[in-house]
């Protein structure tokens, strides 16, 4: 009788365990910071992860091909990293025990004709991620915020707030709980701000050109010019979709996936398909299957 109590402790403390262990677990906290500074027509990237305890890790961070001045600190103590060269991309292998990791990079590939386009795909689950994106002094959204709103900005997806340093505007977007290989989409349209008194001294000496061209042909005898104009056939005929659509592809240099063409261009999924199918037809496109992406190519 007296082995009863014994064997309703031992099944309380088989049960108990996975219980402790798991409590023990939610303690466990981890972030992920990815912060981008847009200036000089290219991007600085700085890529941190902090986990509340030591862990066994195992990633490979892909980073741009183009990257340069690429640096990587384990627990804040710098470490040569090991780089593998892909075709399209670098991957940086990580596996070892650690608590933080902080990686930065250059890159001008994430900038193409003043359109910012990034998939951050979350590596491992996060108790929180955050994303920035720093605009320097003299870039600006291709379609500024009104009135508080950013429903019509050029800036996707709707960020969590905005703040600023005093000279550059900052984009902030916040997630919790995030899921491993989950992507995060970023995209801008901006432009560059212009130099009103480069704009006048420019303007001004145009004038005195003119002025001057002027009074040169008032000296000789007037010519009959045949004057032949150029019609680009195929612009003439666009539709404001198709324009719309030809020209996010300038801006990508001449190729875009689809599913970056249908956020830009806010368009339904069914909508650009037909778009895309009736421009093919037309020859002005050219749709390629890559993995599970369609990419469009301008012709």
């Amino acid at each position: 009788m007296r082995i009863k109590p014994l064997i309703f402790l031992v099944l309380f403390l088989v049960l108990a365990t996975p219980v402790l262990a798991g409590a023990e677990g939610v303690k466990q906290e981890s972030y992920a910071n990815y912060k981008f500074f847009i200036h000089d027509k290219e991007v600085s990237v700085s890529v941190i992860y902090n986990f509340t305890k030591p862990k066994l890790v195992g990633l490979g961070l892909t980073i741009p091909k183009d990257s340069t001045n690429i640096k990587l600190r384990i627990d804040g103590q710098d470490s040569r990293p090991t780089i593998i060269n892909d075709k399209d991309v670098k991957t940086i292998s990580i596996y070892r025990i650690l608590k933080k990791i902080e990686l930065s990079y250059d890159s001008r590939s994430l900038l193409k004709r003043n359109l910012f386009v990034t998939d951050l795909e979350s590596p491992l689950n996060f108790s929180r991620l955050v994303i920035s994106v720093k605009l320097a002094p003299g870039y600006i959204l291709e379609n500024p915020i009104r009135k508080g709103t950013f429903s019509k900005a050029s800036i996707y997806p709707e960020p969590t707030r905005m703040e600023t340093d005093g000279q550059s505007i900052i984009f902030v977007w916040e997630y919790n709980n995030t899921m491993p290989n989950k992507t995060y989409p970023v995209i801008l349209l901006l432009k560059e701000k212009t130099n009103k008194l480069l704009i006048y001294i420019t303007l001004v000496l145009l004038i005195s050109f003119v002025l001057v061209f002027i009074m040169f042909l008032k000296k000789k005898p007037k010519v009959n010019k045949v004057i032949v104009k150029k019609i680009d056939k195929i612009t003439n005929h666009l539709k404001e979709d198709e324009e719309q659509v030809l020209n996010v592809l300038k801006q990508k240099g001449g190729k875009c996936d689809q599913g970056t063409l249908r956020v830009v261009t806010g368009m339904s999924k069914a909508k650009l398909s037909q778009l895309l199918k009736e421009l093919e037809e037309r020859k002005i496109i050219r749709k390629v299957k890559k993995g599970k992406k369609n990419i469009i190519i301008k012709l």
